[in-house]
């Protein structure tokens, strides 16, 4: 049986729904939270799923515990293989299949799982765009109650070079930034602006003098930091990029790749790129409009600040307007 080719990473409605009922599809629901249309009150989202409905076949993927490492120190970090591939073939997902993931949030839990199988080798992943949201305001069907995984067959997976980054990759990059090791630099202030690439007249995140540019996908508050609380903000001289500045309102579509040509740092080809935000989710929706737009050397920090901030040494900057005089 021939494959079932993607036009795209990202992929519209309509395609979708031309291509339902296909049997190398397989559709994720990657859900993880939800609100109760009738109360208006937040529920599970598997309770979710089956009672008020998703996408004709689709199949229910526990993202929040399944694609994540059990005991991993900061959470939700990434299944290894062995355990990804007892995921995905629960799934019904194998070597022959063409997966389409959505979300009923806004599209970071979608892109979480398109990145940990991307990364894993597979290629015929993409998300939907607008996700359950778009679906529903397009009039598209919808069915309630559970859907039985297909069987899958042989399934195999490899980790592909280049797609996530460590504490120390980041680490790295600071260090060749500064010329001087990060709890050296953090505990001297004339090295310390060195660091962050920043200074009170410079608010905006100038970008250190290194090759790889580090991006934060959190909201522009949160980047910012609060005054009263010094292990806010964000790493040393990253741009902020927020994941919701990709999406129109209300759609939820991710919107073109003109989106991000006002961070030229970050759409430089020639710069590699690493993501990162609070703990790794929205930052591979950032990776992901980046990978869309064609940017091919992109890493997401999986444990992202959550592992950054174990280390009480590592530097972390706020924006001079935001800091107290």
């Amino acid at each position: 049986m021939s494959h079932l080719p993607l036009p795209s990473p990202l992929v519209s409605l309509e395609w979708l729904a031309d291509h339902l009922g296909d049997q190398r599809l397989v559709v994720v629901d990657a859900s993880t939270s939800a609100t109760n249309p009738v109360t208006g009150m937040p529920m599970g989202a598997h309770d979710a799923y089956l009672i008020t409905g998703h996408i004709p076949g689709a199949v229910y993927a526990d993202t929040a515990d399944s694609f994540r490492e059990p005991g991993a120190p900061f959470p939700p970090a990434r299944p290894g293989l062995e355990r990804l591939e007892q995921v995905l073939r629960a799934l019904g997902i194998d070597n022959t299949s063409t997966v389409v993931i959505y979300d009923s949030a806004f599209g970071q839990w979608a892109a979480r799982v398109w990145w940990i199988l991307r990364a894993a080798g597979l290629d015929r992943v993409a998300l939907l765009n607008g996700g359950l949201s778009g679906w529903r305001q397009a009039g598209h069907p919808e069915e309630r109650g559970d859907t039985e995984p297909r069987l899958a067959g042989e399934l195999t997976l490899r980790e592909r070079d280049g797609w996530w980054a460590t504490t120390a990759d980041v680490r790295r990059i600071l260090d060749g930034a500064a010329g001087v090791s990060v709890e050296v630099a953090v505990n001297n202030d004339s090295e310390a602006t060195l660091v962050c690439g920043l200074t009170a007249s410079d608010p905006g995140g100038a970008q250190p003098h290194h090759e790889t540019t580090l991006v934060c996908g959190l909201s522009g508050q949160a980047f910012a930091g609060n005054p009263g609380d010094p292990r806010s903000g964000h790493i040393p001289g990253s741009v902020n990029i927020p994941f919701e500045s990709l999406l129109e309102v209300p759609s939820r579509h991710l919107l073109s790749g003109a989106a991000l040509d006002r961070y030229p740092a970050a759409i430089d080809p020639r710069r590699p790129v690493i993501t990162y935000c609070e703990h790794g989710i929205l930052a591979t929706g950032v990776a992901f409009a980046l990978r869309l737009r064609g940017h091919r050397d992109v890493a997401v920090y999986d444990g992202s600040l959550a592992a950054w901030r174990a280390n009480p040494l590592a530097p972390l900057t706020q924006l001079a307007a935001n800091l107290p005089h």
